[in-house]
């Protein structure tokens, strides 16, 4: 029944969160093969973006991939735009690691869906690899002003914090500590669309 389909995807959320990945896995292969017995495509959807994360998180990008894109497209078949923003955001980081020369266009298709669901909170974790596009690019005035744009944003959450987290030291060895300050500062003072605006006009 429905309720079966959600404890099995809080078991595997919780597998994820002690870092029992094997069984995360299991867990939403379960959630899959419910999806598929009872014809929920959101839930089947689901556990393949599950799938991904675990995935990504252990360094397998590829499978990552290929099971967040396939996420993608169920929740567009449901249309759950939420879902398929969230997995078009996933899938630009994968870039980030598994093809670096496509993740400027993918972060562009993550920023436009975030923005057609008027989502602060996506489109601040979507800037927060912006910024990294940014490094790899050599812009780091503009990386460090979106640092300071998602840190001091009212909407930014917890998964902002964990983009930030992981992207910041990367960024802050590359800059004087005065400098850094200053741009945190002047990156504080953006507005979420004129940062979109700006890097749709250079990577688009």
């Amino acid at each position: 029944n429905r309720d079966a389909g959600y404890f099995i995807s809080i078991l595997g959320i919780c597998a994820d969160l002690r870092g029992d990945y094997e069984r995360a896995n299991q867990y939403n292969l379960e959630l899959i093969e419910f999806g598929e017995q009872t014809g929920d495509k959101y839930k089947t959807a689901v556990a393949q973006g599950n799938i991904g994360l675990t995935a990504s998180m252990q360094g397998d990008y590829h499978t990552a991939y290929e099971m967040t894109k396939q996420s993608q497209i169920l929740f567009n078949e449901v249309g759950e735009t939420f879902g398929s923003a969230a997995s078009l955001i996933n899938l630009a980081y994968i870039d980030l690691q598994l093809s670096p020369a496509r993740a400027p266009q993918a972060f562009e298709e993550a920023l436009i869906a975030s923005r057609e669901i008027e989502s602060a909170p996506y489109l601040l974790e979507t800037l927060v690899g912006v910024a990294e596009v940014y490094l790899n690019s050599g812009e780091l005035e503009r990386a460090a002003e979106l640092v300071g744009l998602t840190r001091s944003h009212p909407s930014s959450n917890s998964d902002v914090d964990m983009r930030l987290k992981e992207f910041e030291p990367k960024l802050k060895a590359e800059l004087a500590e005065d400098q850094w300050d200053a741009l945190i500062e002047k990156g504080a003072s953006l507005k979420i669309d004129d940062a979109i605006d700006q890097y749709l006009a250079q990577f688009s």
